[in-house]
């Protein structure tokens, strides 16, 4: 369910630490981390110097300046598991996750602080599904938070993309290098300030995750994503939402849509795209609100994916 977290912190670095970075001349490995201590100067032209490690084993970034981390940058699942294809499905995996993050950070600073302010968390689940028809239904569609045009994803995914939120819609398994599959995976990223306006904290910094929220955030995010009944009648609607929804493709390799785009003025295609793509996702009978449960339960269908057993049943 919960993914990538960034946040913010004020955690020094342990003495043997930083005398260690310092004996390399800015650069060391220890213990699994590699860091890297830089010279730079401040908006004011202050001196002061960059802090930047990585922990191998779980891909944990930290950053930050004079010898303090400020900011950890994370995949919970990876730190969990060992890789980001197993999904966090309850509370406690969420609090475990949590806890051995907090525990390799004590392992090279030497304070805990009391609370963190998350400033990006991504919220994610797999669906076995046909993934072309999904990519396809969702080609043309429109979210309320997000403003700019949906970008292609790798080679078979989507991504609607906004400045402080994204949906993408990707093939788990070939994102793993495991070659295409059946598990589609949909991420919700969210970024401060729209994260601390979705979940409620307003000008009051997020400090922490609780796992049901996010799920319930995801869903209504996703929600937002709504079919629309298609017509009985033969119209151009019915027509575009029927062969995009299909797959359809004329021969020279462009769908109905795209074949469309071409033949009329800007302003005519954008009025019809907000016509057609409710109806695409009801042709391809895709419906968000009924796909996840309306209550504190993940879908019963729930994969995983992992390096280490490809596809793992829910």
């Amino acid at each position: 369910m919960i993914d990538t977290v960034h946040y913010k912190v004020k955690r020094p670095l342990s003495a043997a630490m930083l005398a260690t970075i310092e004996a390399g001349n800015g650069v060391c490995r220890q213990d699994s981390w590699f860091f890297k201590i830089s010279p730079d100067l401040d908006t004011v032209g202050t001196h002061r110097t960059i802090v930047w490690g990585e922990h191998s084993p779980t891909g944990i970034v930290v950053r930050g300046h004079n010898g303090t981390v400020e900011l950890v940058q994370a995949s919970l699942p990876k730190v969990l598991f060992g890789d980001n294809g197993r999904l966090i499905r309850c509370p406690e995996q969420l609090a475990e996750a949590q806890e051995k993050l907090k525990a390799i950070l004590d392992g090279i600073t030497t304070f805990r602080e009391p609370g963190t302010e998350y400033v990006r968390v991504d919220l994610v689940l797999h669906f076995r599904c046909d993934i072309k028809k999904y990519i396809a239904a969702h080609r043309h569609c429109r979210h309320p938070l997000i403003r700019n045009e949906t970008d292609e994803y790798g080679p078979l995914g989507l991504k609607l993309r906004g400045s402080e939120a994204a949906i993408l819609f990707y093939d788990k398994r070939d994102e793993m290098k495991l070659g295409h599959g059946d598990i589609l995976r949909v991420e919700v990223q969210l970024k401060k300030p729209k994260l601390n306006e979705i979940f409620g904290t307003g000008e009051i910094p997020l400090y922490s995750l609780d796992f049901w929220t996010c799920y319930r955030k995801y869903r209504w995010i996703l929600c937002q994503l709504k079919p629309v009944p298609v017509a009985n009648k033969c119209d151009v609607n019915t027509l575009l939402a029927q062969c995009e929804a299909s797959g359809f493709k004329f021969p020279n390799g462009l769908t109905a849509m795209e074949n469309y785009r071409a033949t009329v003025s800007r302003d005519t295609w954008l009025t019809r795209r907000r016509q057609v793509k409710g109806q695409i996702l009801y042709a391809a009978g895709i419906d968000w609100s009924t796909m996840l449960p309306d209550k504190n339960a993940l879908p019963d269908d729930l994969p995983d994916v992992s390096r280490f057993a490809d596809v793992v049943p829910a």
